[in-house]
């Protein structure tokens, strides 16, 4: 179960891409990622996260984990 940021299913799914997508170039295997993690869509949610006009504070704090 994701507890971050209150469940947020835009966060898993931003999390998500961060590690299955890394240098943007890969594939997600969103539909084994929806049934493994119960949650329908993150691919809408992921899309969405990307595309928000203003910058979420939690996507800072998930990049940091994925910076050196």
């Amino acid at each position: 179960k994701w507890l971050y940021n209150n469940g947020s299913k835009a966060s898993l799914a931003y999390f998500l891409n961060k590690i299955f997508n890394p240098n943007g170039t890969g594939q997600i295997p969103f539909k084994k990622l929806d049934v493994l993690w119960g949650v329908s869509r993150l691919d809408s949610a992921l899309d969405k996260a990307i595309n928000a006009k203003k910058p979420q504070q939690w996507r800072t704090d998930i990049d940091k984990l994925f910076t050196e």
